[in-house]
């Protein structure tokens, strides 16, 4: 199955990370939906990018000091606020952004799947953080994770020329029973796909918007696309 997946909703439509982009992703046909989460003074796991509001209010206001009853005057959902609008509609793939992300989210996926019927492969963890991920695995072995790479320079030159570099990738997905490794869309090539699958590894690419550049990916293998025009996909 090729995943067209909505990064952080449908952002090129609405507002990221919001209820409104949330629902137009769906509306768009996205067979996932991409959303970060931090965790905010009270404890709840929060969906918003940044580690602070000062993209939504002019003030940088970090999320760890601030309780929700003030986010939520951001327009800044919880992560179940969102969960029940996707409603089994879409995978979900959650980012952990900040620290302290993954046992919370963890016991809320464990929520979702124990009594509101939702599966496990309806859910998706990534993160740039290892310790996040192997702290997720703690929590629960069972549940779907991913890698993510960025194009770091001058690593991504030499990935892309040096393909045995990604090897340390993907041991680390091994390692922690990996679904899929996501790479930035500068960063892939078809030996990199090869030993990604190779591995058994889905391949997702982000963030691509442009639909020349998304038509020439599925033309390598690989399994989804992470897009801001989920419509493109």
């Amino acid at each position: 199955m090729f995943y067209k997946i909505g990064h952080r909703g449908a952002a090129g439509h609405a507002p990221e990370n919001t209820i409104k982009s949330f629902k137009k992703a769906l509306a768009l046909g996205a067979d996932m939906i991409e959303l970060d989460v931090h965790i905010c003074q009270t404890g709840e796991p929060v969906v918003i990018h940044n580690k602070d509001t000062k993209r939504l209010n002019k003030k940088k206001g970090l999320i760890k000091n601030i309780d929700y009853s003030e986010l939520k005057k951001l327009k800044i959902p919880k992560l179940e606020n969102v969960l029940n609008i996707i409603n089994g509609k879409a995978r979900v793939n959650i980012e952990l952004k900040g620290r302290d992300t993954a046992a919370p989210v963890s016991e809320i996926i464990k929520k979702y799947i124990q009594k509101k019927n939702w599966k496990n492969s309806d859910f998706l963890i990534s993160s740039f953080d290892k310790k996040l991920l192997k702290e997720t695995h703690a929590c629960f072995p069972e549940i779907r994770k991913a890698l993510l790479v960025g194009p770091l320079r001058p690593y991504s030159l030499w990935l892309k020329r040096f393909p045995f570099i990604f090897k340390q990738h993907l041991k680390f997905a091994k390692e922690i029973n990996s679904y899929s490794i996501h790479l930035h869309r500068k960063l892939i090539n078809k030996k990199i796909i090869a030993m990604a699958q190779k591995e058994k590894l889905k391949i997702f690419i982000y963030t691509v918007n442009k639909e020349k550049e998304i038509s020439h990916l599925k033309t390598l293998g690989i399994d989804g696309i992470f897009s801001d025009y989920p419509d493109r996909l």
